[in-house]
């Protein structure tokens, strides 16, 4: 009687350690990407603050509704790049900013469609009681790196996550709670570390950092649960998932 290999599920600590090295090692191109990424929505805000009369074409919640779409959508365009520059650094090799820079624009349009549309459903998830929406982000996580490595349109692309998470979700959800957890954290020590009420261009200031330091790190922790999520489902290494750089 042959032995069956025991199941393997995918770590949090392995997940989160290799994504801390990960962002460490790049902090100033993930973190400066992030940055000039999310730049449009609070240029706005500083616009605004001049300048009231979007007020007359927009109510306060649908100014901020379009506000947190527009920064989560943007977001994914960072996704697009610290996907390159992270699968380098997991092969050893350091990838230059302009190289990373070029990757995200090339993606950036395919990216942008897979973005759009998982937010829409885990929206709508969120909308119809909470869990569906939790059960739609769990699904969702990998569909950007998916994405952007295996070139899948959007449909293949969130297919694939799908597949990927599958029989990894728990795991996968509790990387997704930590990481939202740990940014309210963070938003409450920074607040309690900082009188924001004095000065609004140093508070938006401040937000703008703490948006981008979240955004490099959620793209580095989803990109690096892929790799894991293919290494453990498919046995394969990460100078295969790779090549597809070269």
């Amino acid at each position: 009687m042959t032995a069956t290999a025991p199941r393997q599920f995918l770590g949090i600590g392995s997940v989160l350690g290799t994504s801390l090295q990960v962002l460490g090692s790049n902090l100033l191109p993930f973190f400066t990407i992030a940055i000039l990424t999310i730049s449009p929505v609070y240029l706005f805000l500083y616009w605004w603050a001049w300048s009231e009369s979007v007020f007359d074409l927009l109510s306060l919640w649908q100014l901020e509704i379009g506000i947190v779409l527009g920064e989560i959508l943007l977001g994914f365009v960072t996704h697009a790049a610290v996907v390159y520059g992270t699968f380098q650094q997991l092969r050893g090799r350091r990838a230059g900013f302009v190289e990373i820079v070029l990757t995200g624009l090339r993606n950036a349009l395919a990216v942008l469609a897979v973005a759009v549309v998982s937010t829409v459903l885990v929206m709508l998830g969120f909308l119809a009681l909470v869990v569906p929406g939790i059960i739609l982000a769990t699904m969702y996580w990998v569909a950007i790196p998916a994405a952007v490595v295996e070139k899948t349109g959007v449909a293949d692309s969130l297919a694939r996550s799908s597949d990927l998470t599958r029989g990894h979700r728990w795991p996968v959800f509790a990387l997704f709670l930590l990481f939202w957890v740990g940014q309210g954290l963070f938003d409450r020590l920074v607040e309690s570390l900082f009188d924001f009420d004095g000065d609004y261009n140093i508070a938006l200031a401040v937000t703008w950092l703490m948006s981008a330091a979240i955004t490099a790190l959620g793209a580095v922790v989803s990109t690096v649960t892929y790799y894991h999520l293919r290494r453990l489902k498919e046995g394969i290494g990460v100078d295969e998932i790779a090549a597809v750089f070269d």
